[in-house]
């Protein structure tokens, strides 16, 4: 089992290796949780809220995620299950307050949830997993997946039609930018750039990628790479001191993110502009 803290929510990986041949888990806790299957081998696998019972598609696949308000009894229940990897996301009311803004709806969750499937949840959930695994420090990076996590879930518990939504005001896109650009150096925040402009942090992470077409991390890293080109083309300074220099935790973090972005490394680069 695997725990970080982002956005004040708690975020638990779990890997277990089942004994008996069939076994139940209590998920229940005090406060609001989304329980979302990753993997598991052999056998069958459901959550139920009665162990005897189970629920609509009670055989899952990989990426079904569930919702358990607080107090609530809710399973696991597995037969014959060799291996079983799951995500924990908590939160309490304050906490999805402070991420939803007046999007909340009180009413959606309230009540648990069968199991169903939805791509965004499924993909914020693996990528929340992974960040677990590789204990990833960015917190711009979990503050924007427990976020876009948060936010997936609730329209999916809701199942209304989403309203066309639009980007950021321009004060706001202005005072965003800005303040990426004085800070991308240091550990960037979605707390901080919501509050800056007055909104949610959902609500300012969807603005700033209609209004960019990147969301808040993406522009972030963005910015890294290009005060990385300068460096790289204007000083002879160690490509490990330059990663560190423009915001990355360290070179194999810079290498990664440069290629991704300009297909070569680092290195490589600043050879191609010496030529």
């Amino acid at each position: 089992m695997l725990d970080r803290r982002w956005n004040g929510a708690s975020i638990r990986y779990n890997h277990c290796l089942p004994t008996a041949e069939i076994s139940t888990l209590d998920l229940s806790c005090n406060s609001f949780k989304a329980v979302t299957l990753l993997g598991y081998v052999g056998g069958k696998l459901s959550p139920r809220r009665d162990p005897k019972r189970p629920l609509p598609l009670a055989s899952q696949r990989p990426g079904f995620f569930f919702w358990i308000p607080p107090n609530v009894t809710y399973f696991s229940w597995a037969e014959k299950v060799r291996a079983l990897r799951y995500l924990e996301v908590q939160f309490d009311i304050e906490q999805m307050r402070r991420i939803l803004g007046e999007d909340l709806d009180f009413r959606r969750i309230s009540r648990p949830s069968d199991p169903r499937h939805e791509n965004r949840i499924a993909t914020c959930a693996s990528l929340l997993a992974n960040a677990c695994l590789a204990n990833v420090d960015d917190r711009l990076y979990g503050e924007s997946l427990v976020s876009a996590f948060l936010a997936a879930t609730h329209k999916e518990l809701g199942r209304e039609e989403a309203p066309k939504e639009s980007g950021l005001a321009p004060w706001q896109l202005r005072i965003a930018k800005s303040y990426i650009e004085e800070n991308f150096r240091q550990d960037i925040g979605l707390t901080e750039l919501a509050n800056l402009t007055q909104l949610s942090q959902s609500r300012f992470a969807r603005g700033f990628r209609i209004s960019t077409g990147l969301p808040p991390y993406s522009w972030t890293l963005r910015r890294r790479v290009e005060a990385a080109e300068r460096l790289l083309a204007s000083t002879a300074s160690p490509v490990s001191e330059i990663a560190v220099q423009v915001g990355f935790a360290d070179q194999s973090h810079l290498t990664k993110v440069f290629r991704k972005a300009l297909g070569t490394t680092p290195a490589a680069w600043r050879r191609d502009q010496r030529k």
